[in-house]
């Protein structure tokens, strides 16, 4: 593990990026393998050389996404998310309706959606924060007040609510893995 993270920081380093490995966590993400003759499970093995980085963690674990982990990283969501809400009270005077909804979708495409179905099961508490958060876009792409609905504010939008995106994006994927056999490695665990 230590070579992997040797590899990484020499290729961030060479690409001008920064990586701190004492405040770096890595998730090492496990399958089971399948033995090619009964199709059966084998051994459990990791992916080697994917870690996936989660700031502001101090250990390294071996474990699937831990909460503190996916605590961080819908704390990261948030804040940059609320940076996106901010500039765009700004400038919602200036910009048509159709234009400040594009804007809000693109946010919520790009940020609240972006890899949403590993938030399936996740605590109330990480859900939460992200439903406070469209909520929050929702009443600036609309000028709405704070005392404006967010219920009526997602429905203007064609919005669905963050757990119930988390579980439209899951039930798609199944839904998609299963009519398509594709990819096959998600089909044969379904």
């Amino acid at each position: 593990m230590d070579e992997c993270f040797d590899a990484v920081y020499r290729w961030f380093t060479l690409n001008g990026l920064a990586l701190n490995p004492d405040i770096s966590e890595a998730i090492v993400v496990g399958i089971v393998a399948l033995d090619p003759g009964t199709r059966a499970p084998s051994a459990l093995f990791h992916l080697p050389a994917l870690p996936f980085l989660c700031p502001k963690v101090s250990a390294v674990r071996g474990s699937l996404w831990t909460a503190r982990c996916l605590s961080t990283v819908t704390s990261t969501v948030c804040k940059t998310a609320s940076q996106h809400i901010r500039a765009l009270r700004r400038i919602r005077k200036f910009v048509t309706l159709d234009d400040s909804k594009n804007i809000a979708a693109a946010v919520v495409g790009s940020r609240l959606d972006y890899c949403n179905a590993l938030l399936y099961g996740a605590s109330e508490a990480n859900i939460n924060k992200l439903q406070r958060v469209q909520n929050s876009l929702a009443r600036a792409a609309l000028l709405g007040d704070t005392r404006s609905s967010a219920t009526q504010n997602l429905a203007d939008l064609h919005w669905l609510p963050v757990r119930d995106r988390i579980n439209y994006k899951v039930a798609l994927l199944t839904f998609k893995t299963l009519s398509t056999h594709r990819p096959t490695y998600l089909h044969d665990l379904l």
